[in-house]
């Protein structure tokens, strides 16, 4: 058996093992760092989408209030606009009436000089 061949066998294995350890001890810290700064991105994304969430209610919210003042504004226009039909209905007969009665004037008038 040649001794310092398997010393040296031994060592050059040490050494490579050594270097191995060594880089995946750096890779470690580097993959513990990307984790840290992924559980940080998780946490803005969750902080990012409690604010979204809390804007949607508010939105939602603000869409229903507005939805129920265009329903009470169409109701109080619709109520208006049935009292100007009436109104309008009214002026109209008012008008027929003197129209007719202005008519019924002039023929009288008409009779009595011819």
């Amino acid at each position: 058996m040649d001794v310092p061949a398997t010393i040296e066998f031994l060592l050059q294995s040490q050494a490579r093992t050594e270097a191995l350890v060594q880089e995946i001890a750096e890779k470690h810290v580097r993959t513990e760092a990307l984790v840290e700064k992924l559980g940080e991105r998780v946490e803005e994304i969750g902080v990012k989408h409690s604010q979204n969430e809390t804007l949607v209610k508010q939105l939602i919210l603000l869409m229903s209030q507005l939805a129920d003042r265009q329903a009470k504004q169409y109701r109080e226009l619709t109520a208006v606009q049935k009292k100007t039909e009436v109104k309008v209905q009214e002026l109209s007969d008012e008008v027929r009436s003197l129209v007719a009665a202005i008519r019924n004037m002039i023929s009288r008038n008409g009779r009595k000089r011819g």
